[in-house]
């Protein structure tokens, strides 16, 4: 039953992604030609400002795509969980032969795929950027020789950047959804308990992380051997990935507990 929840969130939700996507890959083609064509160049070369300002639209335009992208998938996951669970929706989905965890893990697992496509989309549009702009290659240049120059290792860098990104991006939605859970138990005003409840999440979580980088302060450089680059960025690494994780469960029962004991549809 799992797998049907799953099947039928992504079909609910892929309009929205498939459209932005292909318009995100149009508009990195059009910046692409506009950036190092020379054909393009010799068509518009008589009139001086045309390229100019074809450029810094598309530019413009390419920026707003990856906003609309990014706000657009935490909106429309937010406002399925929302719907689905708590709007007249939810009267079916309850009566399913499925548990409110399997509910939970079904919406997490689509809105984590979602994100992940997004992320690689933004990458490959960015990289077709890169071939009409040779400078930017050099970022990734720059951050390598910086973590050698540091007596890092690249591999260990980037592979606990990626790690920490893709735990981050997996459980990136469960703020919200336990936002959108607990506006619900507000029985009227159910918009300002969600604004409240996104506020004290807010609020927890900012904490949670200042206490954490004070617990690496003391841990790291109060060390009394020298700690490598290799140990620090570690240490902070885990503790980051630990504290999404420890977070995402706390979030996890929450919703959980609510769907089971607390359920207010509309």
């Amino acid at each position: 039953m799992l797998k049907k929840l799953v099947k039928y969130e992504i079909i609910a939700t892929s309009r929205f992604f498939l459209f932005s996507y292909a318009a995100l890959i149009v508009l990195s083609v059009l910046n692409r030609l506009l950036w190092s064509s020379e054909l393009i160049a010799s068509m518009i070369e008589n009139v001086g400002f045309l390229r100019p300002l074809l450029s810094s639209l598309s530019i413009l335009l390419y920026v707003v795509m990856i906003c609309v992208i990014i706000i657009g998938c935490i909106y429309i996951m937010s406002q399925r969980f929302k719907k689905n669970m708590f709007g007249d929706e939810g009267y079916l989905m309850h009566t399913l032969p499925v548990r409110p965890w399997q509910h939970i893990v079904a919406k997490s697992l689509v809105s984590t795929m979602w994100l992940l496509i997004n992320t690689a989309l933004i990458f490959i549009s960015i990289s077709i950027l890169i071939w009409a702009m040779p400078d930017l290659p050099k970022f990734f240049d720059v951050a390598t020789t910086a973590v050698v120059e540091a007596g890092g290792s690249p591999v260990l860098f980037y592979s606990e950047v990626t790690l920490a990104m893709l735990i981050w991006l997996a459980t990136f939605m469960l703020p919200n959804y336990t936002a959108v859970t607990i506006g619900t138990l507000w029985k009227k005003h159910r918009k300002l308990g969600e604004a409240l409840a996104a506020i004290g999440m807010m609020v927890v979580l900012y904490s949670a992380l200042f206490m954490a980088v004070r617990f690496l302060h003391e841990l790291v450089f109060r060390a009394d051997e020298q700690m490598s680059f290799n140990s620090v960025f570690s240490v902070i690494m885990i503790a980051l990935i630990v504290l999404m994780l420890i977070g995402s469960v706390f979030c996890f029962f929450i919703i959980n507990f609510v769907l089971k004991r607390k359920l207010n549809l509309e």
